[in-house]
């Protein structure tokens, strides 16, 4: 399957949302084109397979959550993200977005900045990803068979939606066991499978909490974390600060217009040697 290049790349907007000049500055920025619509789901069951959205974003009230379960569906077969853009103060709300099918959450008050930062953190390409042959003797397994197990592993880390994946999901999606899974990773990093994922959360806040006006709260939400203070002990365990005090270090760095954009995480977690290579010395 052929990846789609950027300039095919596209986010497809409830017409119905009423920021959409702000929407159509953080998605230049992320470097896509934009489709408004009037009905997200006759629009997607009107595309072809290969002409659907990278990113779908609907406008949510408490009356209409529902389409994020129809867009759902439509989509069911494929590879796109749902995202909710809807009001700041409403926790319930985000809730029932997440329970329906939202990947994220944006507040229809957010920046550009802040914009092209969470869409280009969902935006990504679309590759098959091959399962690994099954080995013929399922209680051991090559240094080579590890190491494919393991860069197929990132790959798809590298290029699927932000938040959290356990390891099942994750050995699941790449066709191999959670145990070929974590004796992959204690062979390449010398850390296990749990420990790399839980570095990645917090490596995707710190990004989080230096480029985006996201509360910590939010960011917790996102990244699969049960609550903000599970998020804070988690985070300056690995950190050895707090999320409030590593934003507020990070300040100076954001308002000198050096913070982390979008296209550069992308980079980043994409890159093959970067931070993952910083878990190897990690055991648990």
């Amino acid at each position: 399957m052929q990846l789609q290049s950027q300039s095919e790349r596209y986010v497809m907007v409830d017409g119905g949302i009423g920021h959409i000049t702000c929407i159509k500055d953080g998605v230049r920025l992320s470097g896509v084109s934009l489709r408004v619509v009037r009905s997200l789901t006759e629009a997607l069951r009107g595309c072809a397979s290969d002409d659907l959205p990278d990113l779908v974003l609907v406008g949510v009230r408490d009356s209409n959550v529902d389409a994020i379960s129809g867009c759902r569906e439509v989509l069911r077969q494929h590879d796109a993200s749902i995202i909710a853009f809807g009001p700041a103060q409403a926790p319930a709300l985000r809730v029932r977005c997440f329970r329906a099918g939202a990947v994220d959450y944006i507040d229809t008050d957010a920046s550009p900045k802040e914009l092209d930062l969470r869409i280009g953190m969902h935006l990504r390409t679309r590759p098959e990803f091959a399962v690994v042959p099954a080995s013929r003797n399922s209680l051991d397994i090559t240094g080579s068979r590890k190491q494919e197990i393991y860069h197929l592993a990132v790959k798809y880390l590298a290029q699927t939606e932000i938040g959290n994946i356990s390891q099942q999901v994750l050995a699941s999606r790449i066709g191999v066991s959670v145990g070929h899974l974590d004796a992959a990773f204690r062979s390449v990093l010398g850390c296990s499978i749990v420990r790399f994922l839980k570095r990645r959360r917090i490596d995707l806040a710190t990004v989080l909490l230096k480029g985006s006006d996201m509360s910590v709260t939010a960011i917790a939400e996102l990244l699969g974390f049960c609550d903000g203070a599970n998020f804070a002990t988690a985070f300056r365990q690995d950190v050895g600060q707090s999320p409030s005090e590593y934003r507020y270090a990070s300040s100076d760095e954001c308002r000198s217009g050096s913070g982390l954009r979008a296209q550069d995480w992308r980079t980043e977690t994409c890159a093959p040697q970067g931070r993952t290579l910083g878990y190897a010395g990690a055991t648990s």
